[in-house]
């Protein structure tokens, strides 16, 4: 097939980044013609990802800006129509992506079919939907959290955002132009569910996968050691209760001797603060930005990978910990419920219940066997049903299916 894949920008290293050229690179090497379009490509921050055979369409600067993003549209929509007029299917990921993709279909004499990749519907417009957890918790009164206002009030602003005239005019806008796209096809169940509710489409399900390491001996986790955490610092990444799990090991479980590795760009003053306050910081280290190589190296030597955040769409840490042997504590709603199997690879917690979360990396902390048995049932989990090859097959099925549809409607 001859494959056009829409992406907002590669200017960073990220999940949804990652994912994108993962799949190019793959689906290129499986015979299909790839072409990439995007505004921004700084592809050598992926060295380690064989792009030779993907073809590349630089677009012009993205900025995300509402209502210059009409004019953008046409502009990148005209240069996607010109480059991609062969293709058999064009496919897009993230916003504002699918606008762009929804232009150049707009302006195609004979357009080809179309998929939406969808990791998540944007929170911005549809938080009541994408944060439904997030929600709930601030309205049931609980204050379990450590910065609970900051929470609150932000819920409370994109409540009172939601009511002015440019975010109906933005879910307009955004459904508008997702009716040009014939199919759609989210990350998760979870994602699914959400995106069907509020583009009110039928949303099919794909599960992200990752490249997978040569298989290697299970280690013991007597020679590991400490909690890896590698989910940054954005509220939606849960950071309070992060530290709230942090101070509940110590201070409740008395537990000095469990340290933590947290990983993420630019820390908010107040968190550190925190963790001065509540004399945490002997067992916590703090990184920067980790490389590929560091965050593997990271994932093998630690005995639990803790991933809490609020309304994952799907979740690529999971899976890559369990690659590794490693055994997660994860969320119990959105996508690492999907990946995560409770008391089989990992433990499932309530995200806002940091004494919960606690307890979990307590009890599963200093068992042996069941970090053992953890690791090895999460490690054949994630090989079996989230390696690239399986992401290609269930993405080529898709694709293919796409394409049979766009055949028949053409047809009709």
């Amino acid at each position: 097939m001859r494959i056009g894949i829409v992406h907002p920008a590669f200017l960073h290293r990220g999940g949804a980044e990652n994912l994108t050229l993962w799949l190019a690179s793959g689906l290129a090497q499986r015979g299909h013609a790839v072409t990439l379009f995007a505004a921004g490509l700084a592809l050598d921050q992926w060295p380690e990802i064989d792009l030779a055979a993907v073809r590349t369409v630089e677009l012009s600067d993205h900025r995300d800006d509402f209502w210059h993003e009409p004019s953008r549209s046409r502009q990148h929509g005209r240069i996607i129509a010109e480059h991609g007029a062969d293709a058999d299917v064009l496919v897009c990921g993230i916003h504002p992506a699918h606008l762009w993709l929804s232009q150049a279909l707009a302006v195609m004499p004979r357009p080809p079919a179309s998929v939406l990749y969808c990791q998540e519907p944007r929170r911005k417009y549809y938080y009541m939907w994408t944060d439904r957890p997030t929600v709930a918790y601030v309205e049931s009164g609980r204050r379990t959290l450590p910065f609970h206002d900051w929470l609150a009030n932000g819920i409370r602003y994109r409540r009172r955002a939601s009511r002015l005239s440019k975010i109906p005019l933005a879910r307009w806008y955004d459904r508008r132009k997702l009716a040009r796209l014939e199919r759609i096809v989210a990350n998760s169940r979870f994602t699914a569910h959400n995106a069907s509710r509020v583009w009110r489409r039928r949303v099919e399900v794909c599960y992200p996968g990752v490249p997978v390491p040569a298989a290697v001996t299970a280690p013991n986790p007597a020679d590991r050691t400490g909690v890896a955490v590698l989910t940054g610092w954005e509220v939606a990444k849960n950071p309070m209760g992060v530290l709230g799990t942090i101070n509940e090991v110590v201070h409740h479980f008395g537990r000095r001797d469990i340290p933590f590795t947290l990983t993420g760009r630019n820390i908010r003053p107040e968190y550190e603060a925190y963790l001065r306050d509540h004399d945490l910081s002997a067992v916590v280290s703090l990184r920067d930005y980790i490389s590929e190589e560091e965050k593997i190296a990271l994932l093998r030597q630690a005995r639990l990978c803790l991933f809490i955040p609020f309304a994952e769409p799907f979740g690529l840490v999971p899976v890559e910990a369990m690659l590794h042997h490693t055994p997660v504590i994860a969320a119990d709603h959105g996508g690492p419920s999907e990946v995560v199997v409770d008391g089989k690879t990992g433990r499932l917690v309530d995200v806002f219940a940091p004494r919960e979360v606690a307890r979990a990396v307590v009890e599963l902390y200093d068992d042996a066997n069941l970090l053992a048995e953890y690791g090895s049932a999460g490690e054949r989990r994630a090989r079996e049903e989230f390696s690239l090859d399986a992401l290609l097959d269930r993405f080529e099925l898709q694709l293919r299916a796409a394409c049979d549809e766009h055949v028949a409607t053409r047809t009709a």
